[in-house]
């Protein structure tokens, strides 16, 4: 009998460790008055670029389509109340009928955060963000870049010189600015790419591409800021158009600013046009549309070997983006739409981190989603696009019902 009963232990302890292993900065700061009124000069930084080699591997199996019943979730919430991660205490939307910024925690209960942010416009991509306790936003009638705090008081970053087509991220803890500039003057356009303290001082080129040069029509954009203080950024496409759901990037890079390295992390598979998705936390697997010749799969290619990987399409994918890594790297959460704009239909889906076979979450009905942030290990934000409204939705990896938290669009999650 004791062997038994051990036997019994030993199995439900390998039970769970096997399912476990199965389910998946600084004070506050506020800019003084910009130290720099004139444009600052250029500094050249070397370029090192290491380019990755040539496809050596390709799928052997073409994507297979995978029938699903897609389940329209119920509008009455049934998940029960996140639990936020410490490092986060809400998120900011914005409101562009009534140009107002407003603040909610991560159950969906409003913030002491409500300011008008006039001349904004739609924010688009990296033209709004809020940190530490101020909104710095795109002013689309003067070009320029605003900052308004929590009181209302406004500011203009007049170190950045006037663009039509400005682009910026700020880092974490706030004391930087990385922003692009285009120019279309010439037959192509000119795009440069600069960073400075958030006061002005220490400006510096980072790179630009020329006119006469770019026949193939890209700018470039600050994406994101690295927790070791460097930048990644993107090529970007212009003079696409049709019915787009999901945004991509052509091109990936990095920079640091401690030696001006410049590292192009672009595979050599899957490149140009809206085709790159996202780039791991470790910079070692980007997430492409279409690696394979049938648009639309998402798959991971493996910078190091240049090997693809696809996640199984599913029914009525027929675009796919948004993907987002969680904190712990476990899990992708992501999104894909049938792309009928007269009839869409919309999905959420979780995959292990390299796996392939995804868990749908949730669909929308006339409407489509958009995956924004993790905050925590089993929660993830997503915008929904329905009716010409954006709403924010919280969702739970294990599955459950996705819960409705506000409306408006996502800018960003606000850090304790």
């Amino acid at each position: 009998m004791d062997r038994q009963k051990s036997a019994a232990a030993i199995t439900l302890l390998f039970i769970f460790i096997f399912g476990l292993q199965a389910a998946c900065s600084l004070p506050a700061f506020a800019p003084t008055s910009p130290a720099i009124t004139m444009r600052p000069t250029q500094i050249s930084p070397t370029p090192e670029l290491a380019t990755p080699s040539p496809i050596i591997a390709t799928p052997t199996v073409a994507p297979t389509l995978t029938p699903t019943t897609i389940s329209i979730p119920s509008m009455t919430p049934t998940l029960p109340s996140p639990t936020p991660r410490a490092l986060y205490k809400g998120f900011v939307v914005y409101d562009r009928q009534h140009e107002t910024i407003t603040g909610y925690d991560l159950t969906g209960n409003p913030l002491n955060i409500n300011i008008k942010v006039p001349g904004a416009e739609w924010i688009g991509v990296n033209e709004g963000q809020w940190i530490n306790d101020s909104f710095y936003y795109v002013k689309k009638d003067e070009g320029a870049i605003f900052q308004i705090d929590s009181s209302g008081a406004s500011q203009k970053l007049s170190f950045i010189p006037a663009n039509d087509a400005l682009t910026f991220v700020i880092s974490p803890n706030g004391k930087r600015i990385a922003w692009s500039e285009d120019d279309y003057a010439g037959t192509n356009p000119s795009s440069e790419l600069w960073m400075a303290n958030i006061d002005g001082t220490n400006a510096k080129s980072i790179t630009r591409y020329d006119s006469v040069n770019n026949t193939k029509w890209q700018v470039l954009r600050p994406y994101r800021w690295l927790p070791d203080g460097r930048l990644l950024y993107i090529d970007s496409p212009t003079g696409i158009g049709g019915y787009i759901l999901f945004n991509g990037f052509a091109g990936i890079h990095v920079f640091d600013p401690t030696n001006n390295k410049l590292t192009n992390l672009t595979p050599g598979i899957g490149a140009g046009g809206l085709c790159l998705s996202e780039i791991s936390p470790d910079l070692k697997v980007v997430l492409s549309s279409c690696a394979v010749s049938q648009a639309g799969t998402l798959s991971y290619i493996t910078l190091a070997s240049n090997s693809v990987v696809s996640i199984s399409r599913q029914a009525e994918q027929n675009q796919v983006g948004s993907p987002v890594w969680s904190p712990s790297g476990e899990t992708i959460a992501y999104a894909y739409a049938r792309g009928d704009g007269s009839d869409e239909l919309g999905s959420v889906a979780v995959v292990a981190n390299g796996g392939t076979s995804p868990k749908i979450l949730g669909s929308v009905s006339k409407g489509y989603y958009n995956v924004k942030a993790w905050i925590s290990q089993d929660l993830f934000l997503a915008q929904r696009y329905e009716n010409e409204f954006n709403s924010i939705w919280v969702f739970d990896r294990n599955g459950g019902s996705p819960q409705k938290l506000a409306d408006g669009v996502f800018i960003n999650l606000i850090q304790n």
